[in-house]
């Protein structure tokens, strides 16, 4: 019996072992960027100010610091809510052409 016990204590820390090795070695998954971008360049970015002027179609914010944010129709925000004067928190990735694509953007 005693043997028995031996040879299972041995396996299961041979399979522990073994696991743990394997485990180490895995591949680390890449962090996770913004969709459609490839390069770090790209990371989301934030900006916080006052609304100065806003496009017709509410596609296009610019903010009185210069800043001009183009919102994807995919991001979630009332529309209406853009008007001039009103303060926004947005986080944006800039595209290689130097554009600022906004993923979300509050109202404040």
């Amino acid at each position: 019996m005693k043997r028995i016990l031996s040879i299972l204590v041995i396996f299961l820390l041979a399979s522990a072992m073994s696991a743990a090795h394997v485990v180490a070695q895995a591949p680390q998954p890449y962090p996770q960027m913004p969709s459609g971008s490839g390069t770090p360049a790209e990371a989301k970015k934030q900006v916080e100010g006052t609304i100065k002027n806003v496009d017709p179609d509410g596609g296009v914010v610019t903010l009185e610091d210069g800043t001009r944010l183009m919102i994807p129709a995919s991001v979630r925000v009332q529309r209406a809510a853009l008007k001039e004067g009103a303060t926004v928190k947005a986080s944006f990735t800039e595209n290689p052409a130097g554009q600022k694509i906004g993923t979300s953007i509050e109202v404040q």
